[in-house]
Parts: structure tokens; C-alpha cells; sequence
């Protein structure tokens, strides 16, 4: 027989030789934990919940818990939506009954509008209507004497005013003339004083002003 060498491995390992998970490690520890304080009996407790949660949270989720958690998240985002809507609709509901309790009444009459109506029935008039039977001519529009002597006295105002500023630019073009014509005079007289100092076959005729 040949001796196996010592480099050679099988290729089927026992269970014995299998690599321990850490969940596995995680539940010796406790149980040698358990039978060291049964021993001592000391006062020391490890609970045993810690360590299986320590060991499930290395361990990886199952595709059933994935699934689980998912449809969990789904459901609490459909619950805060339908809560976001429910009080959309309650201060929806809130801001109609303000509302209606702002609207006025049926027989309510805004006393603008009634002064606008009121206004506009006597200066609006309806000149369509003059020759109706039932026809009547607003305030406003009736003719007498004091309104005629008012209107006379606004005439002759505007008259007096018109009259006034006439006045004024005529004279204002009077006094433009005289100056125009002093000035003239004054440049004859400046012509006349030069052509004293020249030679008479110099002179020019001056026009007379």
C-alpha cells in the first residue's frame, strides 16, 4: 500500500472541519457564557435575545422579508397620502363654510349701488323716449331764468377775458413798434454822424424813417 502523502487533501471535508458561521459562533459563546456562570454561580446575565438579534442582523435578508418590508413601505406611503388629502379637504371645507358665511343675505342692497343706480337714472337719460306720453325731463336738464342769467353771466365773463387778453397783445405789439422805431431813429443818427466825417462824394442818401 502506498502511503498518502501529507500535501494530499480530501476532497469531501467533514462537518467537523466546516468553516462555523457567525451565527453559529454567536450561539457557542452564549452557551459556554450559560455553563461558566452555572459553574461560578455568578450573578452575571447575558440575554439570550441580544445575541440572536446580533446574529440576525449579520445575517442577509430573505427574498420573503424583502418582499415583506416593501409592501410595508407601500403602505405607510398610501397612508400619509391619504392623510395629506384628507386635510386638504378639511381646510378645503374649512375655506368654503368661511364663505359662505362672508356671503350677504338675498335682500342685501350695497348702498353704492344704490346711489349708482339712482345717479344714473337722472343724468343717464333716455333721449329715445322724449316723445313718450309718460316722459319727464330730468332736473338737470330743465331750463328758467335763473339758469339763463347764470349762463348769460358766464358769457360775458368769458367775453371780458377774451376782450382783456386781446388788449393786452395789442399793446404789447404797439410798444414793439415804438421800440422798433426808436431803434431805427438812432441808427440814422449814427449813420448821419459818419457820413459827416467822410468826403461828399461818399455819401450815401438815408431813407427816410
Amino acid at each position: 500500500l502506498v502511503k498518502p502523502s501529507k500535501y494530499c487533501k480530501s476532497k469531501r471535508t467533514s462537518l467537523s472541519d466546516r468553516r462555523t458561521s457567525k451565527l453559529e459562533r454567536l450561539e457557542k459563546e452564549g452557551a459556554g457564557r450559560k455553563d461558566s456562570q452555572k459553574d461560578t454561580g455568578g450573578n452575571i446575565s447575558v440575554p439570550e435575545e441580544s445575541i440572536i438579534e446580533k446574529g440576525k442582523k449579520f445575517r442577509p435578508k430573505t427574498l420573503s422579508e424583502i418582499m415583506v418590508e416593501n409592501q410595508i413601505e407601500k403602505t405607510r406611503k398610501l397612508i400619509l397620502k391619504a392623510e395629506r388629502a384628507q386635510l386638504k379637504i378639511q381646510q378645503r371645507k374649512k375655506e368654503w363654510e368661511e364663505l359662505y358665511k362672508s356671503k350677504p343675505q338675498d335682500d342685501f342692497e350695497d348702498p353704492r349701488d344704490v346711489q349708482a343706480i339712482k345717479e344714473a337714472q337722472l343724468y343717464m337719460g333716455d333721449f329715445n323716449l322724449k316723445t313718450a306720453a309718460d316722459y319727464k325731463i330730468p332736473e338737470h336738464m330743465r331750463i328758467n331764468a335763473a339758469k339763463k342769467e347764470e349762463e348769460l353771466g358766464h358769457l360775458d365773463t368769458l367775453a371780458h377775458s377774451k376782450k382783456k387778453n386781446m388788449n393786452k397783445c395789442i399793446l404789447s405789439l404797439r410798444d414793439l413798434k415804438v421800440a422798433v422805431i426808436e431803434e431805427i431813429q438812432c441808427l440814422v443818427q449814427e449813420l448821419k454822424s459818419i457820413q459827416s466825417t467822410l468826403h461828399v462824394s461818399k455819401h450815401i442818401p438815408i431813407p427816410e424813417v
